[in-house]
């Protein structure tokens, strides 16, 4: 199946969860769908920053399969580290403190070979997190 049709699919899925559970997102050129569900404070975080976030990852099924309360924190350098393109993306739309949801299609998330543990290739995630700092 080519990458397009791939696309395709999931965006359906996507769309089909929204109308489910009526969740009101915005979405970026990137596919990203996000919706800030409490505000924080200051300024945007930029592109060097390091960011402290807990969060909770779920499967479009709605089955979670990640919390920071048990795997820890994330801290990362904004588009300068290894997690996914997706949350890069997500946390440059926040400032410290805000809340979001988000919903990230495969090509942001895992990809072709999913994280080699609980999410398969070409999975969309949905993602809750608290921007610490």
């Amino acid at each position: 199946m080519g990458n397009q049709k791939i696309v395709e699919l999931e965006n359906e899925d996507v769309e089909l969860f929204l109308k489910r559970y009526k969740w009101e997102m915005k979405q970026t050129g990137t596919g990203l769908r996000y919706e800030i569900t409490k505000r924080g404070n200051g300024k945007k975080i930029e592109m060097g920053e390091t960011v402290t976030l807990e969060y909770q990852t779920f499967l479009l099924s709605g089955e979670k399969i990640y919390d920071s309360k048990d795997a820890g924190i994330k801290r990362f350098v904004v588009e300068k580290s290894e997690e996914i393109a997706g949350l890069h993306e997500a946390v440059k739309l926040m400032n410290k403190g805000a809340e979001a949801r988000l919903i990230i299609p495969s090509h942001l998330a895992y990809g072709a070979t999913g994280d080699e543990n609980k999410i398969k290739q070409y999975q969309t995630i949905i993602m809750k997190i608290t921007l610490k700092n």
